[in-house]
């Protein structure tokens, strides 16, 4: 068994974005019949005034 945590998406964005990085996109996927999905992905970039510091 694997253990799991559940952090809101918000926690993982605000995350990224304190680090530096800017959201670029988000997916989600969900089995069929799943009411809440199974994996969320955030897709993180550097933003430009972010590269050097």
């Amino acid at each position: 068994m694997i253990d799991a945590f559940l952090h809101p998406v918000s926690e993982f964005v605000t995350a990224g974005v304190e680090a530096g990085f800017a959201v670029r996109g988000m997916g989600e996927w969900r089995a069929d019949g799943d009411e809440r999905p199974r994996l969320l992905t955030i897709r993180f970039d550097m933003e430009p005034h972010a590269a050097g510091s």
